[in-house]
Formats: structure tokens, sequence, C-alpha cells
């Protein structure tokens, strides 16, 4: 079994920040939780079509955009998975991949900010942004 100490090192043999750790993790958890969004979503849109087919010819619509943005939310938890994953384990491509998603999440907010609270993501996201570009997070993906 592995100390602790080298549990924490990935393929850089260097200690994994903090900041990085519990960014893997939330994303290894939202991963999770949008799979199983995604597979809820696919599921109750085909159950509400068959409860609606009887009252309308729209339920074959409902289905499909259904099963659209079901295996959407879920290959979304897969990156999810994969960037929590490669965050644990101090992967290059990880740091990339997180990168590109969090500024295609800053563009794709633009338009909530005709909501005041839509101006959330896109603190977030740019914080998260912040912190992966400073020394301490590059030089664990070795960027």
């Amino acid at each position: 079994m592995l100390s602790p100490k080298k549990q924490n090192q990935g393929l850089t043999g260097l200690p994994r920040p903090l900041g990085v750790t519990i960014l893997g993790t939330l994303s290894l958890i939202g991963g999770a939780i949008s799979i199983l969004a995604g597979l809820a979503i696919m599921t109750s849109g085909t159950l509400f079509a068959n409860v609606l087919s009887t009252l309308s010819t729209s339920a074959p619509l409902l289905a499909g955009l259904a099963g659209l943005f079901g295996a959407a939310e879920i290959i979304l938890g897969v990156f999810s998975l994969a960037i929590g994953y490669g965050f644990l384990k101090g992967l290059r491509w990880s740091w990339w991949l997180a990168i590109i998603s969090y500024v295609l999440g800053i563009i794709l907010s633009i338009p909530s900010l005709l909501v005041v609270i839509g101006i959330v993501p896109i603190i977030v996201y740019s914080l998260i942004i912040y912190y992966l570009t400073r020394p301490e997070a590059k030089s664990w993906f070795k960027v």
C-alpha cells in the first residue's frame, strides 16, 4: 500500500496542490451526477412520451429531444470524469481539456448575463482558469 505522501504524487513526482485535488474531486463528483442526470432525462422523456402518446402526436418529438439532451449530459459527464481523473494523476491533457472546457463555459454563459445571477458561472470559470494558470498548478501538469 502506498503511503499518503506517495498517493498525492502524480506522474510529475511533485506533491499534488490542494486546489488541484479539490477541483479533481469536484469534477469526479460532478461527472457522476451528470451521467446519472443524463440517464434520468432519457428515461423520463421516454416515460412522458409514452403517457402523452395517447393525448398528443408530438410525443415522439419529446422522446427524441429527451434522448438528445440526455446523451449530451452523459457526454459532458464523461468529460468531467476524465478531467477529474487527469487532475488527480497530473496528466497534461486534462489541464488543456479543462482550460478549453472553462473557456467554452464562459462563452456559453454570456447570454445568461441578461439575468443578474448569470454572472456567477463566468466568475467561477474565470477563477478556475486563473488558478490553473498559476505556477503551482502548471508545474503539477508539466505545462
